[in-house]
């Protein structure tokens, strides 16, 4: 169970919630509005999390 717990922490932090799905697009969305270009993608990589 201890194992399972550990994998679960992991991913939890590699992958964003909701809301933070949601603020991310947003923030494209205000990018992309003034012409700028989001890298968000490349971010998230790095940071290894998935979107």
């Amino acid at each position: 169970m201890e194992k399972a717990t550990e994998e679960y922490k992991k991913y939890k932090t590699r992958t964003l919630s909701d809301v933070e799905k949601d603020y991310i697009e947003s923030v494209e969305e205000t990018l992309k509005d003034k012409g700028l270009k989001a890298v968000t993608d490349k971010a998230c990589n790095n940071l290894n999390m998935e979107l």
